[in-house]
């Protein structure tokens, strides 16, 4: 596809800024004026945030030992055929849901196979939310949690037996939601994290899908390239054919 040649530009990731939502006990996003145009004729500033921040793309390494990183990822890998599953409706009805099989074989009857090389992406309407932490992150402080001190998250995420199939038989480039995380937030475990990136896939957290076509349309993902980066934050962009 010629990069000239597209209809349509698709905005898929959402804004960095102070007082984002960010993984409960990370560090939060902040920013400080290093210089200014009053005093030295021009502005810049320095940030500090975890490299996971905002829309975020996880390397295989970053819960694999030895896995690819970052710098590693191909240009095929980052510019590849895009696909969205929308499930907001079942995910405004329920938080917690998870992204399955059926989900997928109703999406390709109406769109057709997922294609090769896929960034196949879960649109549970939790981008909508992100401006307003509270509810993006949605933790009940009365419940437990293994995971997270604070209390139990409730928020969409794909099931890992759906992960599993993408990975055996769609052979797809990675996942991307619109959520913290592609483990829902109730998830015990990264067993979603493990099966991706354990086949030496990516995934991408905290899209903004809103907006984007459900088959028909290229992804682009553009990390900065940090070398032996695990994650990364990522603008990602839909091109419409």
């Amino acid at each position: 596809m010629s990069l000239t040649s597209y209809s349509k530009l698709i905005e898929c990731s959402q804004e960095i800024d102070v007082g984002m939502p960010v993984w409960p006990g990370n560090l939060d996003f902040s920013r400080c004026i290093f210089r200014n145009y009053e005093e030295h004729g021009y502005f810049t500033e320095n940030y500090s945030m975890p490299a996971g921040t905002g829309t975020h793309i996880d390397s295989p390494g970053h819960m694999i030992k030895g896995g690819r990183l970052i710098h590693s990822l191909t240009l095929e890998e980052l510019i590849c055929p895009g696909v969205v599953i929308d499930v907001t409706s079942k995910c405004d009805e329920n938080p917690d849901y998870e992204l399955s099989i059926e989900d997928l074989e109703a999406h390709e009857l109406i769109h057709g196979r997922i294609p090769k090389g896929a960034l196949v992406c879960m649109k549970t309407g939790w981008g909508r939310k992100f401006k307003d932490p509270k509810a993006y992150i949605n933790i009940n402080p009365n419940e437990s949690h293994p995971i997270c001190s604070l209390g139990a998250m409730h928020f969409p995420g794909f099931s890992n037996t759906l992960a599993r199939f993408l990975c055996e038989q769609r052979e797809i480039s990675g996942i991307g939601i619109d959520t913290l995380s592609l483990d829902k937030g109730l998830a015990t475990s990264f067993d979603v994290h493990i099966t991706i990136l354990g086949n030496d896939k990516y995934q991408i957290e905290n899209m903004y899908l809103e907006d984007t076509p459900p088959s028909g349309f290229t992804f682009i993902s553009m990390p900065l390239r940090v070398k032996d980066a695990a994650e990364m934050s990522t603008r990602v962009m839909a091109i419409v054919n």
